[in-house]
C-alpha cells in the first residue's frame, strides 16, 4: 500500500489517516441531521469549544448541540499524528457565508476528543 496510508508501517500515518476519516464523517453526519451518530465519533467526555458557546462537554450535550448552528463545508482538512485541522464555509442562515476553520483532537483509539472552532472576522469590526 501507499506510504502514508492505512497499510503504511507508519504508526502516525495511519492515526492521521483515520482521524481524516473521522472528521470527514462527522461533517458528513451533521449535513444528513444524524445527531446521534455524530456525538458517537466522539469520546464520552469530549469538549467542543466555539465562540457564543462556551464549552459543549460529553457526548449527550454534543448531540443536542449538533442540530443548531447552520451547515459547515469543509474546503481542506490537514492532518497530523493526532490533530486535524479544516477550513472551509459556515452558513448559519440565508445570505450569510463566514470563513471557519477547526481543529480536532484525536484519540489513541480514534475517536475524537475536542473541536475547537474559529470563525474569520475583521478585527477592525466596531459595529
Amino acid at each position: 500500500m501507499s506510504a502514508g496510508g492505512y497499510g503504511s508501517r507508519d504508526p502516525a500515518a495511519g492515526r492521521a489517516a483515520a482521524g481524516l476519516d473521522q472528521v470527514r464523517l462527522s461533517y458528513h453526519l451533521l449535513q444528513v441531521g444524524d445527531a446521534d451518530g455524530y456525538a458517537s465519533l466522539f469520546e464520552g467526555n469530549a469538549v467542543l469549544r466555539a465562540p457564543g458557546t462556551g464549552s459543549i462537554v460529553g457526548r449527550a450535550a454534543i448531540e443536542r448541540a449538533a442540530t443548531a448552528g447552520g451547515v459547515q463545508i469543509p474546503h481542506h482538512l490537514f492532518a497530523t499524528d493526532r490533530h486535524v485541522t479544516v477550513t472551509g464555509r459556515h452558513l448559519a442562515r440565508p445570505g450569510t457565508d463566514i470563513g471557519f476553520a477547526e481543529i480536532f483532537t484525536i484519540s489513541e483509539q480514534g475517536l475524537l476528543v475536542t473541536k475547537t472552532t474559529y470563525f474569520y472576522t475583521s478585527p477592525y469590526h466596531t459595529g
